[in-house]
């Protein structure tokens, strides 16, 4: 039950905040999303690196 009222909430702030941004502000949020995605994705690698050696 606790997951539904999660995702139910999530999904409704996302609707709201979507409908307010403009296409260049979704597009610039996606962007800033990917390059601290790929920026995690790199400190992991690393990490894993420098305790095989």
């Amino acid at each position: 039950m606790g997951s539904a009222i999660w995702w139910t909430v999530l999904s409704t702030m996302v609707a709201t905040a979507r409908s307010r941004l403009t296409p260049r502000m979704l597009s610039m949020s996606s962007r800033l999303a990917s390059l601290m995605l790929l920026g995690l994705g790199t400190m992991m690698l690393v990490r894993i690196a420098q305790r095989m050696l």
